[in-house]
């Protein structure tokens, strides 16, 4: 079996904020919580280009409908949750890898599952300390990788402080006389207490820092806030403070650290520090965006104000027509020209340009015509700056458990018995790195080659499925407006069409989820006629009529409105059962996984014809 993942850089879409916020879905009949901020999932399943379903076990917190959320798998992508009930979640992104959302459900189904939590917010990295957080902070770090311990010219003052975090090291300096600088070791919690600073510090044992106390300092106030966190941590308390505008930490943070939860002191810029990060040496900042633009945009003049009428705006090309209005209303209030506080004519003349690019922006975006001719043109710029930019670099060259694969290696490989998965990536992606960083923590945890690769918690479909609604049964699919195309038996789904879940209670009973409805309870009938067992689902204000294809696999039909058929729609049988409660495989018949890369730089004609075609 061949698992072959094309990862594509497709044009930069991010979700526009301004969304109505929709009813929460209550609890059904199996117990799940809903409306929870984190829990673990069991598996991912692959829907479409930008679509998974997020199953857990019976009983166990699912994230609410309209919730924003990440994965720990796949820490810097965003996702929508478009229905959540049954013990499942519709997620949907505007990644820049569209064809890599095949990757994560695959290895993950490997591995069994994980963590999905709520989306800490976007940040953008920025070189450089906020305005005014350096010279408000209380502690300067000396190293934030080395002791003083030893160093020329210092003195202990009074004997070390035993199990404390960084933060006691810290208050028990400023309550010691004549403290003015500490050692801290994350590892043992040992914290020693100088009359000094020292100037290069040099033990590096025990996950070793040092600080300086800060001369006339003052203490963390409503303009700034101290606090030791993980990045991780860091971003999610950023963005559930109101005020919070960003943070800055100073010195050396590593992925490796990052990734394994390592805290440390961080300066939080609060809603009366200046908004403006100044250069510093040593110092990284991230800013919060709200409304952020991708972070996949292209680099060049063409692509920025005023040529792209959405960099003008700070939007991205998925922004609807309320997130357009109400950027043009917050930039022009706040750069029009009479809000200029230096009145030279230069500074006039500056303010009355940037106020016309915003205006003129607004236009092409406002009018549905410009706004098209304005995508055409910016998709085709983005399609000859991703052909420039194709690198011939190999982003998993430090990956040893991964193979390089060419066109003239790809089929001597492949078809030897084993499971492969295979990451089609551009090299000078974004989206297609993260993935890439995805992809190592499932390698380097579940390992490759001979090892044999765990069962699956979904159980294979039968060839035939007993078709009918029977008490615990879940049907999930979609469905399609003022179109008959789903009744179709094998017909398929397509974006935009409305998700619909429904699970059966009892004898005749079921509770219906529709996207952006609420739930409603329904009854069923079901009956036999010209050799097809139908059905019909009778729901406020409207009734779903259909029978089920030959294999039982699907339900199929119209649904009807005050008798006139206003939609088709298809629903599926779910057969998923968690691991614990699926029949073991018999010995031998497992195969090992194995991981392999192609460079859609190098070969682009081969990605294409392989599906993964890196201009789209």
């Amino acid at each position: 079996l061949v698992k072959a993942v094309g990862l594509g850089c497709r044009h930069a879409m991010m979700w526009s904020l301004l969304r109505a916020i929709a009813s929460l879905c209550a609890a059904v009949a199996t117990g799940s919580s809903i409306g929870s901020s984190s829990g673990q999932y069991a598996s991912l399943e692959w829907m479409d280009s930008r679509r998974v379903l997020l199953r857990v076990l019976p009983g166990t917190a699912l994230p609410s409908t309209e919730d924003e959320l990440m994965l720990d798998e796949l820490a810097n992508w965003k996702w929508r949750v478009e229905l959540s009930a049954a013990d499942a979640a519709v997620l949907v992104t505007f990644s820049h890898c569209p064809h890599g959302l095949g990757l994560l459900p695959v290895a993950l189904d490997w591995r069994g599952g994980g963590h999905w939590r709520s989306w800490p917010g976007t940040f953008e990295y920025a070189k450089g300390v906020f305005l005014g957080l350096a010279s408000g902070s209380s502690w300067t770090p000396i190293d934030d990788q080395a002791a003083c311990e030893g160093s020329k010219g210092i003195r202990k003052t009074g004997n070390p402080v035993l199990n404390v975090d960084l933060q006691g090291c810290q208050d028990a300096c400023k309550a010691r006389a004549g403290c003015q600088a500490v050692d801290y070791y994350r590892s043992t919690k040992w914290c020693n207490l100088y009359t000094a600073a020292c100037v290069s510090p040099t033990k590096r044992h025990d996950g070793a820092s040092s600080w300086q106390l800060n001369t006339g300092a003052r203490q963390a106030s409503g303009e700034t806030q101290e606090l030791e966190k993980s990045f991780l941590e860091a971003k999610q308390w950023c963005q559930q403070e109101p005020g919070c505008k960003g943070f800055s930490y100073s010195g050396v943070w590593s992925d490796k650290d990052r990734e394994a939860g390592a805290s440390r002191r961080i300066l939080f810029a609060m809603e009366a520090t200046a908004d403006r990060v100044m250069p510093e040496k040593n110092w990284h900042s991230y800013v919060r965006r709200d409304n952020p633009r991708a972070n996949c945009n292209p680099e060049g003049s063409e692509f920025e104000c005023p040529a792209n009428p959405y960099a003008c705006l700070g939007l991205s090309m998925d922004a609807d027509t309320a997130a357009i209005k109400s950027a043009y209303r917050a930039l022009s209030r706040q750069m029009h020209p009479d809000k200029v506080a230096h009145r030279s004519p230069s500074a006039i003349k500056k303010a009355e340009a940037a106020f016309r690019e915003i205006s003129e922006s607004n236009e092409i975006l406002r009018d549905p015509q410009k706004r098209r001719q304005a995508d055409r043109e910016l998709k085709e710029k983005r399609r000859h700056w991703e052909e420039q930019k194709a690198s011939v670099q190999d982003i998993y060259i430090k990956e040893p458990q991964v193979s390089s694969l060419e066109p003239e290696s790809y089929p001597e490989l492949l078809p030897k018995g084993q499971e492969w998965l295979v990451h089609f990536f551009l090299p000078e992606n974004g989206d297609c790195k993260q993935m890439k960083m995805a992809m190592h923590r499932v390698v380097q945890e579940l390992g490759t080659g001979d090892q044999e690769r765990p069962h699956g918690a979904a159980r294979p479909a039968p060839a035939h499925m007993s078709p009918g609604f029977p008490p615990g049964r879940i049907l999930r699919g979609r469905l399609r407006d003022r179109s008959t195309g789903l009744r179709t038996e094998g017909a398929g789904f397509q974006d935009g069409d409305t998700h619909v879940f429904l699970a059966v209670k009892s004898e005749g009973e079921a509770m219906l989820y529709i996207q952006e409805e609420p739930e409603a309870k329904a009854s069923i009938t079901r009956e036999k006629r010209d050799g097809k067992i139908t059905g019909r689902i009778q729901a406020p204000g409207r009734e779903f009529v259909g029978a089920f294809d030959r294999n039982g696999e699907f339900f199929r039909g119209t649904v009807a409105v005050d008798g006139k058929e206003v939609a088709s729609f298809a629903l599926r049988q779910d057969l998923w059962q968690p691991a614990s409660a699926v029949a073991p495989e018999a010995p031998g018949r497992r195969k090992p996984r194995l991981f392999g890369a192609v460079n859609c730089g190098r070969f682009p004609d081969f990605c294409k014809r392989k599906g993964a075609d890196p201009a789209r």
